[in-house]
């Protein structure tokens, strides 16, 4: 036999609370779950959009001007 007789007592025991649970709460997990999903799906525009902030409010050289001392011609 591949699992012991405590584990299928733990299931057993464990399972049909966890599934009433689940049943009696379905709404409130079906609507938090779309509210994950929503996040999961804008998290990485968010995360750019910080990234491009941050950078730009950076040091010179990473905002991609390297050595940049401005025009010499002016003076």
């Amino acid at each position: 036999m591949r699992y012991r007789l405590r584990t299928l007592l733990i299931v057993l025991t464990l399972g049909p609370p966890m599934l009433a649970m689940a049943w009696a709460f379905r709404q409130w997990l079906l609507a938090s779950m779309s509210v994950v999903i929503g996040s999961a799906a804008l998290l990485p525009f968010f995360a750019l959009w910080y990234w491009m902030l941050r950078k730009s409010q950076a040091n010179p050289k990473m905002r991609g001007e390297p050595n940049y001392n401005g025009p010499t011609w002016l003076s």
